[in-house]
C-alpha cells in the first residue's frame, strides 16, 4: 500500500477513502486492465465491416496490450490465484470471460454470416480462444522465457486459417 500510496502521490489514508481494502483496489486495478481488452472487443464486434480482419485485428491490439503491460500480467496471475479464497474475485473473472467469449462469438458469427468463415460453434472457439490465453498466463508465472505474444500470434493465425473461407489476409 505504501508504494501504491507513493506512485499515486497520496497518503495511505488516501488510498483507503477511495478504496475499503487492498482486495477493492486490487480488483479495480485488474478491472482497469481488462477493459481495455474487452472494450477493444466490443469496439471491433459494433463497427466490423469485416469479420476475419477484425478477428485478426483485435488479437494482435491483445498482444500489443499484453506487450505493454508485462507487470500487468503478473498482477492478473496473483488475482487468479486467490480466486479460492476471495469469492468476489472468482465471480468477476467469471463475468470478464462471459465479456470476452459473448463478444468473441458475436465476431466469429458475424464472420460465418457473411461467409468469410467456415461454419462452428462460434461460442466455443470464443472460449477456447479464452483458454489458450489463460494457459499462456498460468505458464508464465512459472516459465519466464515463453515468447507468449509469439504463442498468441502462432494460434491465432492457425485458427483463422483454418477458418477462412477464401484468403483475406
Amino acid at each position: 500500500m505504501e508504494q501504491i500510496a507513493a506512485e499515486a502521490g497520496l497518503s495511505k489514508g488516501a488510498i483507503y477513502w477511495y478504496f475499503k481494502s487492498k482486495l477493492e483496489l486490487f480488483i479495480a486495478i485488474v478491472d482497469q486492465y481488462v477493459e481495455h481488452n474487452v472494450a477493444t472487443l466490443k469496439t471491433l464486434v459494433l463497427t466490423s465491416k469485416d469479420g476475419p480482419q477484425s478477428f485478426y485485428t483485435v488479437h494482435q491490439q491483445v498482444y500489443a496490450h499484453h506487450a505493454e503491460h508485462s507487470a500487468c500480467n503478473s498482477l492478473f496471475g496473483q488475482f487468479i490465484a486467490l480466486t479460492d479464497r476471495h469469492p468476489e474475485i472468482k465471480d468477476r473473472l467469471l463475468h470478464y470471460h462471459r465479456i470476452w467469449d459473448d463478444a468473441g462469438a458475436t465476431l466469429i458469427n458475424h464472420a460465418i454470416q457473411h461467409k468469410d468463415f467456415k461454419a462452428v460453434d462460434a461460442l466455443r472457439l470464443s472460449q477456447a480462444i479464452g483458454a489458450i490465453y489463460n494457459g499462456l498466463a498460468m505458464r508464465e508465472r512459472f516459465d519466464p522465457e515463453i515468447d507468449s505474444i509469439g504463442v498468441l500470434e502462432t494460434a491465432t493465425k492457425l485458427i483463422y486459417e483454418a477458418l477462412a473461407v477464401k484468403s483475406t489476409h
